[in-house]
């Protein structure tokens, strides 16, 4: 049960990490599960010990949320990256200094050191970066005192996912982190932050200079008493996903293969929205000019398009403040359903196989491809069917380009034969 949590864990983790990483999708999604492979196997048989450490500070470092929460120090064993809640970053600043020799004690994952020593040194940075070994006391003062475990504090607001889109901000200030730019400063004490796991991932910075305008969206993190930041008046900080701007007239929408709309076109670009904005957007399509801000590149192996965040059209701004990249679709509910009808239609993909059927023009159903190879002889249109599955519930603000109901199948029934089609 202790590593199914911690597999849980992981996998929690990587959503969250996706605030993170730049606007080259394919590159995330292979960062991505890297990440996973090596959590998984991290988790499997993880061994945790307390040791003590003692060396030279050589910085404190912020974390995900721009305040202090990493001690790098360098000790006989090489260069360590050791977390502590931020809550202590305002005792850390006043009693450490640079340079300066130091103890902790660390409850070290043996696990872990033991998979990076077969990683490369830029990965071994990273993954020391997204899983610092808490620092569990100190010594300050002549004494040891305790600190609680950030571990929990941390990720659980890292998983919080409260999105914002921002628009059009003037940059005042900026922060580097190792000579690369990794923070962006604006009015009213707002910051936007790239953390240091990886120079990639602070590309999207470079161009960057003070005075100019960026929109982004990033999710928030928490500012709370005793947090020390590597500036002072920070208010509010997110993470930073710079998004591109286009303006013109949409010249049309696009639909899934089942009817559901969640994209337009617009100056030759296509992009997508969560389907429940269907009806919101319908009415920005009025031969006027909009202004359409979006995230990330089209993946075409996988048919994933870029994500809208904002539009705007005359004084009206529709945001869509959350991350839906790959998944524009979302999640829905369903009803139980049987019925039988004829087959009236059989859709087919280039390569023939077969990927929907109609039955009469009421119902769509989505033929599994694990399913399609046992049951594409009966598929014949005229033929008889009977169908038990799940009813699609539409939501609300959704546009279908037909007039269908969206079924996927649990069983059906074809000249007496019965198939199990989904478990």
């Amino acid at each position: 049960m202790h590593t199914l949590r911690n597999l849980n864990f992981s996998l929690r983790l990587l959503l969250t990490t996706r605030a993170f990483f730049p606007e080259n999708n394919l590159h995330r999604m292979k960062v991505l599960w890297t990440i996973l492979l090596l959590s998984s196997c991290a988790v499997a048989q993880t061994r945790y010990e307390t040791v003590e450490f003692s060396g030279k500070l050589i910085q404190i470092l912020p974390g995900f949320g721009f305040a202090y929460e990493l001690i790098e120090m360098e000790t006989p064993e090489g260069i360590n990256l050791f977390g502590f809640d931020p809550k202590y970053g305002e005792t850390m600043v006043a009693k450490l200094q640079r340079g300066q020799e130091i103890r902790v004690k660390v409850k070290v994952n043996a696990t872990f050191r033991d998979n990076t020593k077969r990683m490369a040194k830029d990965a071994t940075r990273v993954w020391q970066y997204r899983f610092p070994e808490p620092i569990v006391e100190i010594f300050l003062d002549g004494q040891w005192q305790a600190l609680t475990s950030q571990f929990e504090h941390m990720w659980h607001k890292r998983t919080d996912r409260r999105w914002r889109v921002f628009l059009e901000q003037t940059v005042q200030d900026d922060f580097f982190i190792d000579d690369l730019r990794s923070a962006l400063v604006f009015a009213n004490g707002l910051v936007a932050f790239i953390p240091p796991a990886g120079i990639e991932w602070r590309k999207s910075m470079n161009h960057v200079q003070v005075g100019n305008k960026v929109s982004f969206m990033g999710i928030y993190s928490e500012v709370k008493p005793g947090y020390r930041f590597p500036i002072d008046g920070v208010r509010k900080v997110y993470s930073y996903i710079p998004m591109k701007k286009t303006s013109g007239r949409i010249k049309s929408f696009i639909e899934k293969q089942n009817f559901v709309r969640l994209g337009l076109v617009i100056n030759g670009i296509r992009l997508c929205f969560p389907t429940e904005y269907g009806e919101q957007i319908a009415r920005f399509a009025n031969k006027d000019n909009v202004t359409i801000w979006y995230q990330g590149g089209e993946y075409k192996p996988s048919n994933l398009l870029p994500t809208i965040h904002a539009i705007v059209h005359r004084g009206d701004t529709l945001l869509i403040e959350k991350d839906y990249w790959g998944g524009p679709d979302g999640e829905h509910e369903y009803q139980p359903i049987e019925f039988e009808g004829k087959i009236s239609e059989v859709r087919r993909t280039e390569i023939g196989i077969i990927y929907s059927i109609f039955v009469g023009k009421e119902f769509y159903i989505e033929m599994p491809a694990q399913a399609e190879s046992q049951i594409r002889s009966y598929l014949v249109t005229g033929r008889k069917i009977w169908v038990s599955g799940n009813e699609r519930i539409r939501k609300s603000g959704e546009i279908y380009g037909k007039d269908v109901r969206l079924v996927t199948p649990a069983r059906v029934r074809i000249d007496g034969r019965e198939f199990i089609i989904n478990q």
